[in-house]
C-alpha cells in the first residue's frame, strides 16, 4: 500500500511491471562524446531514446483482495455547531445499482457497521440487512472504533458489481465497455475506486420545532459508506532506481492498482427560531406580493374585471342611513326599535301584505321582485348591469335603477330620515 500524500487516499497496487535499462551509446551525450566523434556525424542527433530496455519482468502481488482497509473520520460544522468523529455515531454501508442514486434508501441495500452503537432513526433502521445477507462478512468495527473492510468485499458492493452481477473476484472479471477499459481486468490495468462518505441527519417530515413529537425532531446524526468507481482507462505509480545521474543502467517500477479516495459530503442542519420566522415572513412577503399583483390585473385590467369586482367584493348599504333611522325610530326606547318588523323597503312591503296578501298590488310585487333582483345580484353578481352600487351612476338612470333610488327614499323619509342616502359600497 502507498499513501499517495492526498488526504484520504492510499495506492493498493495489485500488478508490478519491472523494467531493466541501459544507456543508448549511439545517441548524443555531452558527457561521454567528443567534439572529435561529432565531426561529419548526424546519427549520433537522430536515435530515438537514449535508454533501451533489456529486460522486462511481471509479478502480481498475492492474495490482494484478503487487504484489510481500515476507515476512521471525523466532521465539522461550525456554522451551526456540530463537531464529531466517526466512533461516536453509527455507521451504515450502502452497496448501490448506479453511481448517483436518487434515494440510497429505496434504491440501494444497506447494512450496519457492526460495534457502531449510536442512535439511529427508525425509518433510516428499516430495511437494514446484515452484512452476511449483503455478502460482505469482513464488515466489522475495532475495539479502538476503526471501520474495517476487506478489498474484496469492498469491490464487491460497487455500482459495477452490483449491475453485472459479479460475485466472485471483481478484481479478475472482464469489466464492461463503459467502464473505461473493456475486455481487461482491475487486476491487471488498476482504477480509481470512491468512498463517499456521507454524513447527515436531515428527513422528511422532521422539522425539529420543539415541543412536536419525537418523530418529528431531527434524525440523529449518522454516516453512510458509499463506494463508486470512476470510469478510467489505467492508474499506475511509477520509481525510477538509478545510482547516480551518471549511471550506464537504471530500472523503473510501473506499480499498476487501485486509488482508494474517501471524499466527504452531507448535510447537517440544526432547528433556529430566526432562521423560521425569516422563512416564514419571506414567504408571506412573496405570498401577498403574488395575491395583490393577480387581483389588482383581475380588477383593474383583464377584460371580464367587471364580473370579477361583483364576485369578489360583497356590495352592501352604507351604514349612515341605518344609523339615522334606527336613532330617529328608537327615541331613546330601546323596545321601540326591537319591536320594527323590518327595516329596509323590500320587508316594508312584506309586512303590509303579511295579513292581508289581497292588499300587495301590482306595482308592489314589481318593487319588491326589482329590490330582490338587485339584492341578489349584488351577492352573486349574475346580472352585474342590475347592481346599482353608486359606481356606475348611468345605471341607475334606466327605469330599473329609477324605480329602487324612489322606493329608498320613500322608505327612509317615512321612517324619518330627512337626507337619505343611497350609494352603496
Amino acid at each position: 500500500m502507498w499513501s499517495g500524500g492526498a488526504p484520504s487516499e492510499t495506492f493498493i497496487p495489485t500488478r508490478y511491471k519491472q523494467v531493466k535499462q541501459k544507456l543508448n551509446k549511439a545517441c548524443y551525450n555531452p558527457e561521454i562524446h567528443t567534439d572529435a566523434e561529432l565531426h561529419g556525424s548526424t546519427e549520433i542527433y537522430r536515435c530515438q531514446t537514449p535508454w533501451e530496455t533489456v529486460e522486462e519482468n511481471e509479478y502480481y502481488v498475492a492474495d490482494i483482495e484478503h487487504f484489510k482497509l481500515s476507515f476512521s473520520h471525523s466532521f465539522s460544522a461550525p456554522t451551526i455547531g456540530k463537531f464529531g468523529v466517526s466512533t461516536d455515531f453509527q455507521g451504515v454501508f450502502a452497496a448501490c445499482p448506479n453511481n448517483h442514486p436518487a434515494d440510497v434508501v429505496t434504491e440501494c441495500q444497506r447494512a450496519k457497521v457492526p460495534l457502531t452503537n449510536a442512535a439511529i432513526a427508525p425509518e433510516d433502521e428499516a430495511g437494514l440487512k446484515t452484512t452476511h445477507e449483503m455478502g460482505i462478512p469482513t464488515l466489522t468495527g475495532t475495539d479502538d472504533g476503526l471501520d474495517e473492510i476487506s478489498l474484496g468485499d469492498l469491490l464487491r458492493v460497487t455500482p459495477v458489481a452490483q449491475s453485472c452481477s459479479l460475485h466472485g473476484s471483481v478484481l479478475d472479471a472482464k469489466l464492461p465497455k463503459d467502464f473505461g477499459h473493456s475486455e481487461e481486468t482491475l487486476r491487471d490495468v488498476g482504477g480509481m475506486l470512491l468512498l463517499d462518505v456521507d454524513y447527515s441527519n436531515v428527513g422528511t417530515n422532521r422539522p425539529g420545532i420543539p415541543f412536536l413529537p419525537e418523530t418529528a425532531q431531527l434524525k440523529p446524526i449518522t454516516y453512510l459508506y458509499r463506494p463508486y468507481f470512476i470510469p478510467s482507462t489505467s492508474n499506475t505509480r511509477s520509481q525510477l532506481i538509478q545510482a547516480s545521474d551518471h549511471a550506464e543502467e537504471r530500472i523503473i517500477d510501473v506499480w499498476y492498482g487501485l486509488t482508494v479516495k474517501m471524499q466527504f459530503n452531507g448535510q447537517l442542519v440544526v432547528f433556529d427560531w430566526s432562521a423560521l420566522l425569516t422563512a416564514l415572513t419571506s414567504g408571506l412577503v412573496l405570498l401577498t406580493s403574488a395575491t395583490t399583483l393577480v387581483t389588482y390585473l383581475a380588477i383593474y385590467v383583464m377584460p371580464n374585471k367587471e364580473k370579477y369586482n361583483q364576485l369578489i367584493f360583497q356590495t352592501s348599504e352604507d351604514f349612515s342611513n341605518y344609523k339615522m333611522m334606527k336613532s330617529k325610530n328608537g327615541g331613546g326606547n330601546a323596545d321601540d326599535w326591537e319591536k320594527r318588523g323590518s327595516t329596509f323597503a323590500s320587508g316594508a312591503i312584506l309586512e303590509k301584505c303579511a295579513e292581508d296578501p289581497d292588499r300587495m298590488t301590482n306595482e308592489d310585487i314589481v318593487k319588491y321582485l326589482v329590490m330582490a333582483e338587485m339584492r341578489l345580484n349584488r351577492m352573486d353578481g349574475m346580472d352585474t348591469r342590475m347592481v346599482y352600487d353608486g359606481v356606475e351612476p348611468k345605471y341607475a338612470k334606466d327605469g330599473i335603477g329609477h324605480l329602487i333610488a324612489k322606493m329608498e327614499e320613500e322608505f327612509y323619509k317615512a321612517n324619518g330620515v330627512a337626507k337619505p342616502d343611497t350609494h352603496m359600497k
